[in-house]
């Protein structure tokens, strides 16, 4: 004799959970910070051959190829407005031109020191003004950790005799990457806009065009090696259209001053290519400095995180279903429900139930023929 029959529920799919969209935004940021830290070295390589604002000029006209290429690819145009005009000016032509005339006259790892010194502290102090951002206790002490961090690295090289020049623009280049922060943080907050941001770096290269003109009627066209050209085309897809890809992308998800706290990683990137590349000693405050530098990173992503409330996604199935049928309407104590499954009630609803039919009329009075 056979036992009773069970019917087992399905099995309920488990998906690997996906990562947030802030995890995404933080990871975005440091391999922007990488990137942009190799692309200063480059810079610095390639002035060898190409004068900076030339140079400035070229890698973007790559980047913007770049860009229109994917813009190509998603079936979306370019988007050319006052937007386009404000990333493009302060996120292109005025940094990028300030910063590779600063480093003629200056190395690269203390370029990055003293732009990256002021762009987390002008961008907490932006975002408070124009975007009503305020910064937590925690994330503030992540971001003086990072700026004590810049600021011990950058002692040592600004007392050795750097010109005053090189450091004015540098400090200057900084509140330009600051503007364009809080700029982006509220162009992006809706979304990550793909057309916006070509619009503003094919706008931020035609600024350019001006300038590398004259210093190419002034000095001549640039005599390039191989080796300039492979620095040109890294610093056009690496160092610029993956790097403003990239820093869109946490723009568009963070607050403006975390964005600038996560900046500060960017000269633990430029020191160790410098070092690896071009030559350029590594010193024991450097090495503190970049300690002081990690911990202020992992201080504001705790806290930030910690702010912001986990929310929670409740899945589409149907829910269960009770029903009063009106026949047992005096029994409240009697309810019909769904005992299966959340699976099993989505996929096969339950019969309607109903009624019972009214009774019959009597029937009238009977008549007799005569």
């Amino acid at each position: 004799m056979q036992g009773p029959l069970t019917i087992s529920p399905p099995e309920s799919r488990i998906r690997a959970p996906r990562p947030s969209t802030r995890f995404t935004a933080i990871a975005a940021l440091l391999v922007g910070a990488i990137c942009f830290g190799l692309g200063t070295v480059a810079t610095k390589g390639a002035m060898d051959g190409i004068p900076p604002l030339t140079l400035a000029g070229a890698r973007f006209g790559i980047a913007a190829l770049v860009l229109f290429a994917f813009c190509r690819v998603r079936g979306v145009s370019p988007v050319y407005d006052s937007r386009s005009v404000l990333l493009g000016l302060t996120g292109v032509a005025a940094p990028f031109a300030l910063q590779n005339v600063g480093l003629q006259d200056m190395d690269a790892g203390t370029n990055l020191l003293l732009i990256e010194g002021g762009v987390p502290v002008l961008t907490a102090l932006f975002g408070l003004a124009f975007l009503k951002e305020r910064v937590g206790g925690a994330c503030l002490c992540g971001i003086v950790l990072g700026v004590a961090g810049v600021v011990a690295v950058a002692v040592r090289e600004i007392t050795g005799g750097s010109p005053v020049r090189a450091s004015v623009l540098a400090l200057l280049s900084a509140a330009a990457f600051a503007a364009y922060t809080v700029l982006g943080r509220k162009i992006f907050r809706g979304g990550f806009s793909l057309p916006v941001l070509t619009g503003g770096t094919a706008i931020g290269t035609l600024m350019l065009v001006p300038f590398a003109s004259a210093e190419i009627a002034t000095g001549g066209l640039p005599r390039l090696d191989p080796g300039d050209l492979w620095l040109l085309l890294f610093l056009g897809l690496v160092g610029s259209a993956v790097t403003q890809l990239l820093w869109a992308h946490g723009m568009a998800h963070l607050d403006a001053a975390e964005v600038g706290a996560f900046g500060t990683f960017i000269p633990v990137a430029g020191i160790a290519a410098a070092a690896l590349f071009l030559g350029e000693a590594v010193t024991t405050t450097q090495l503190a400095g970049m300690a002081l530098i990690v911990a202020g990173l992992t201080v504001t992503a705790q806290a930030t995180e910690l702010r912001r409330p986990s929310v929670v996604r409740w899945p589409r199935r149907a829910a269960p279903v009770a029903v009063m049928p009106t026949a047992l309407e005096p029994f409240t104590d009697i309810v019909v429900s769904t005992t299966a499954p959340l699976t099993a009630a989505a996929d096969s609803p339950l019969p309607a139930i109903r009624p019972p039919a009214p009774p019959a009329p009597p029937p009238g009075p009977t008549r007799l023929s005569p």
